[in-house]
């Protein structure tokens, strides 16, 4: 497994990508959402990985619109967007901002 571990701009959010794959090998998505276009969201993930976003409650802020059952994830302090989570089928989906996720062996 590896971990690719990342964070916002100011660091406040810290990010956990952990993934069998390589980075070539992830799909980087793009969502034709308004949220995602006006903030030219690129974002990775792997269904068979896992992600965890850490931060203190009033650091991480969660933006909901439309249907209102996906989470985007932005820093409080910075307003870098970092993430998404949305529920599936009993589970829970999670994607990473591509650019915040650097790998660390």
């Amino acid at each position: 497994m590896t971990i690719y571990a990342g964070s916002c701009h100011c660091g406040a959010v810290n990010i956990q990508l952990t993934s069998d794959k390589k980075p070539e090998e992830m799909r980087i998505g793009r969502c034709d959402c308004g949220f995602c276009r006006r903030h030219g969201a690129r974002t990775m993930g792997d269904p068979a990985g896992s992600v965890e976003f850490r931060a203190a409650p009033s650091d991480l802020s969660r933006y909901r619109f439309a249907l209102g059952i996906t989470d985007y994830l932005l820093c409080a302090r910075c307003g870098t967007y970092v993430g998404a989570i949305m529920p599936d089928q009993g589970g829970t989906i999670g994607v990473v901002a591509a650019p915040a996720a650097e790998s660390s062996g």
